[in-house]
């Protein structure tokens, strides 16, 4: 079941080495071009470091798990429909690309961007509910596991709403194995 993320999602598994959950659950990930200058962003402006993330995304990239996938003409014109609800390019270029798929759902952390694509009927996921998702199939051993994921991911800088942390965090302790 393949999906479509934005950038966030991908670099913030990348950055604690967790990035092939999304393989392991979904297969195939697609980005539109625009996601993909986010996350090779540090390459290309040849950052004094690499962040951690970069290897992890140019691995998947190699397998052949993370497919950089075009937008089609009537996508392109959905995507600057898009842009003007005040999200980034990446984020309508990555809805888009959704809807032209018909993918399983549009991976995002941003609120705006969500609201965006279920207006458009693009079914969506936080990255919670993937960390969820990894814990009902085991590729995260326990609640405890979890908790301390989605600690590092907030340790590394992603912005979750604290109501979202407690939310996951009590739907974890719901789940077994």
């Amino acid at each position: 079941m393949p999906i479509v993320s934005d950038a966030t999602p991908i670099i913030y598994l990348g950055k604690i080495g967790n990035l092939s959950f999304l393989r392991q659950l979904y297969k195939c990930v697609y980005v539109p071009d625009a996601v993909w200058k986010e996350l090779v962003t540090p390459l290309t402006e040849a950052w004094a470091t690499t962040p951690e993330d970069v290897t992890e995304i140019l691995k998947a990239y190699s397998e052949k798990w993370l497919v950089l996938k075009a937008l089609e003409e009537k996508s392109r014109k959905l995507s600057r429909k898009l842009v003007n609800y005040g999200i980034h390019k990446s984020q309508a270029d990555a809805i888009a690309l959704a809807k032209q798929l018909g993918t399983d759902f549009f991976l995002t952390n941003d609120e705006v961007a969500r609201k965006i694509a279920l207006i458009h009927k693009v079914k969506t996921k936080w990255l919670t509910e993937v960390l969820l998702e990894a814990l009902k199939t085991g590729l995260i051993k326990n609640p405890q596991n979890f908790d301390e994921i989605l600690d590092k991911l907030v340790d590394k800088g992603l912005w979750i709403r604290k109501s979202l942390i407690q939310e996951a965090k009590r739907k974890a302790r719901e789940i077994s194995p």
